[in-house]
């Protein structure tokens, strides 16, 4: 609808760049102003904060947008999970089917995505389905743990009903972010969980416990004041916090619109490239996904801020000394990237830690730890069927699934290397053998993690088979080389070898061996 005006608009003043772009972030902007009108409701009127976040969505996905036929979908998957919870949601199957369900609608989005053109992809409503799935997926089973937990208290510790999770086995994690039965949601207010405008386009994800507290404001009440109606709860000033977040989404935009355009993914493909010297053509691989990954640190950053100025996000009050009480801890409850912690990271999983925390956050603790039992230990099965519900959840594109595999075969050499080098330069209780030893280490371990970690998402970027692997021909697999060395390294006995050069060795090897 507005598409030809904010390509003018890009023309006129960003430097040409996609439509689509552009009105994803107008929207992202749009949603500051936004935000300041809800803090500004009446606090004892939930239904009013429901109706204004999906009035706020529906003008920035329809008219800002033009997303008629996305709303559709995202309609029926929300319609039909609301029905389906409610109807067999104290079921095992109940979160089951959800996650069935809406996993294949997005799967049916990302099958329609591949005939897109990439060089130039039509704005469509895959992002704000993508982030759906993680509401949806998280609410369905709340809603089951409130119905375990119900029946814990009902029977008072006798034996359960059901086999597949016992309610005594529910983690603190999972009962505090309980539906229980009798605070089943109105199908407005769960609109407003879904539509809430500061998220809904591309995140940061949330669960509903925590929408619920957010908009009764109990998440605001001081530890001493609870439930006392002569204090009713205010949120605190969020406004600096806020802009600080929307400054530092902005700064990558500088990136997003000067230096992007001097690394595009495609050059990759070129002959010019292939003749370029390795150092220089790994070189341009680390400036491309730094290119690429700029436009997500601008997005995510963006949306959390307008998040916060509506009050999301809160960390609650310090609590120790009378100098600190009613001090804020912080508006982090929702962060989804740490920039400087990425680009600094010294090992993967450091540097995956940092990245897409929501996302992360929803794989852990709706697949990886709901298939594996209270009491044991997460199986090889678990770790692929978390991987593939991540692989699923991004795409079909060959490339996803390159870079995915490359980087968990990545990670766990990494863990093992960590495990046999550490000891070398840090101490058990971590302080440095040397501290030129240590700072070498750390040196070390940042470039060999920075070129892994790009080496293995180029088919990230360029997303088709061939062109991914073309890029990792003519760099010789250098990465995949790595992997195999290694490997075989510890494979032969690598790691017992190093071992007598740990910290404190000689003192070790007079001990008897142990296996």
């Amino acid at each position: 609808m507005l598409a030809p005006f904010f390509q003018s608009l890009s023309n006129r003043y960003l430097g040409g760049l996609p439509a689509d772009r552009v009105q994803v972030m107008a929207c992202l902007l749009l949603a500051y102003p936004l935000a300041h009108g809800f803090r500004r409701l009446p606090v004892d009127r939930p239904a009013l904060k429901h109706t204004f976040s999906l009035a706020a969505t529906a003008f920035l996905f329809l008219v800002v947008q033009g997303q008629w036929i996305g709303m559709v979908h995202i309609l029926a998957s929300t319609l039909a999970t609301y029905g389906l919870v409610s109807t067999i949601g104290s079921s095992v199957w109940g979160p089951r089917a959800v996650f069935i369900l809406t996993m294949a609608h997005l799967s049916l989005t990302h099958i329609h995505r591949l005939g897109y053109d990439i060089d130039n992809p039509p704005l469509d409503h895959s992002g704000a389905q993508m982030m759906l799935v993680i509401k949806l997926t998280s609410f369905a089973y709340s809603v089951y743990d409130g119905h375990c937990l119900a029946r814990e208290r009902r029977e008072n510790g006798a034996a359960t009903e059901q086999k597949a999770v016992q309610p005594s086995e529910l983690s603190a994690r999972q009962r505090s972010r309980a539906v229980l039965p009798g605070e089943w949601p109105s199908l407005l207010e769960f609109g407003g969980y879904v539509f809430f405008f500061g998220s809904f386009f591309v995140g940061p994800a949330f669960e509903f416990a925590d929408y619920r507290e957010f908009i009764s404001l109990r998440v605001f009440q001081p530890a001493g004041a609870q439930g006392n109606p002569a204090e009713p709860p205010v949120i605190p000033d969020s406004r600096p916090a806020a802009y600080r977040k929307l400054l530092s989404g902005l700064l990558p935009l500088l990136g997003v619109l000067f230096l992007a355009p001097q690394f595009p993914a495609r050059r990759l493909l070129s002959a010019q490239y292939a003749a370029l010297g390795l150092p220089t053509r790994i070189g341009y691989i680390l400036a491309t996904c730094f290119a690429t990954r700029l436009p997500f640190y601008v997005a995510w950053l963006t949306a959390e801020g307008s998040c916060i100025l509506a009050g999301l996000g809160f960390k609650g009050y310090i609590e120790g000394s009378a100098a600190d009480v009613g001090k804020v801890r912080g508006w982090n409850a929702l962060t989804n990237v740490h920039p400087l912690r990425y680009e600094t990271a010294q090992n993967i999983k450091e540097l995956l830690d940092a990245w897409n925390l929501a996302t992360n956050r929803w794989l852990k603790n709706y697949v990886y730890l709901r298939l594996t039992p209270p009491g044991t230990k997460p199986t090889l099965a678990t770790t692929l069927a978390t991987f593939l519900v991540s692989a699923l959840w991004h795409g079909f594109f060959p490339g996803y699934y390159l870079s995915f595999i490359t980087v968990a075969v990545m990670a766990s050499v990494a863990r093992t290397l960590r495990r046999s080098l550490r000891p070398i330069f840090v101490r058990p209780d971590g302080s440095s053998v040397t501290s030129g030893r240590r700072r070498a280490y750390d040196i070390a371990g940042w470039a060999i993690t920075t070129f892994s970690v790009h080496y293995a998402v180029t088919p990230f970027v360029l997303l088709y088979w061939h062109e991914s692997l073309y890029v990792w021909r003519v760099n010789y697999y250098l990465g995949h080389v790595g992997l195999v060395i290694f490997i075989l390294f510890f494979q032969l006995g690598g790691g017992r070898w190093l071992r007598q050069f740990h910290y404190g060795a000689p003192e070790m090897a007079t001990k008897p061996h142990q296996a």
